[in-house]
């Protein structure tokens, strides 16, 4: 098992990359077994996702893994559902097209298709992803209040409070959105210490919608 990356009151949800054990293992307060979901199969592409594991804004549970075009939910019985199915279009692939390659074959796939979700964070009304095409990493932007999509590469957002910088963001409130920035990229209007260095650790700023 790698980390523990969620919990609620009753489980705690563990990732896991051990062959033949659950991609998703859940257990109980005292670390005993209860149930694993999307057993790890031989050749099948591995990959710790960052926040695979989340408490969305409404206190349910979402899980997510490599190179798969689906966000899943936890139901009351821990069991995952879709919650959305990603279309990338054309020179998109699906998870189970990558089964069984070779690792350079499975690299130039993905290198060269439209897909591989690494972000994703969702308030009440906005959604946000992040994926790669052909290797350079697309932002999408989705406003569910007016059922509108705005995608452009991550290269092209500029921030006016925080600079430009790199999209990460890991996380989101009902209202807002969590995102980790290099002090160095911020704008020194918005810094009480501008004395800032490099090495010095990452900030983390709470944006509002």
């Amino acid at each position: 098992m790698n980390s523990v990356v969620g919990h609620k009151i009753a489980y705690f949800h563990f990732i896991s990359t051990d062959p033949g054990k659950g991609n998703l293992i859940i257990m109980d307060q005292k670390f005993n077994f209860v149930k694993q979901h999307f057993i790890n199969e031989p050749g099948q592409p591995e990959l710790v996702m960052v926040e695979p594991i989340q408490i969305r804004w409404d206190g349910k549970i979402i899980y997510r893994r490599y190179l798969d075009n689906n966000i899943y939910v936890l139901d009351e019985n821990d069991d995952p559902q879709i919650l959305y199915s990603l279309n990338f279009g054309k020179n998109s692939f699906k998870l189970e097209e990558i089964k069984g390659l070779e690792d350079n074959e499975e690299k130039e796939k993905v290198n060269s298709s439209r897909g591989d979700l690494r972000y994703f964070a969702e308030s009440k009304d906005i959604a946000y992803i992040l994926f790669y095409d052909c290797r350079k990493p697309i932002v999408s932007i989705w406003d569910k209040r007016k059922n509108k999509i705005f995608t452009c590469p991550s290269s092209n957002i500029n921030g006016s409070k925080v600079g430009k910088f790199p999209a990460a963001i890991r996380n989101a409130f009902s209202e807002s959105f969590i995102n980790t920035i290099n002090p160095e990229r911020i704008n020194e209007k918005i810094v009480t210490n501008k004395h800032i260095y490099s090495g010095d650790n990452p900030a983390l700023y709470r944006l509002h919608q």
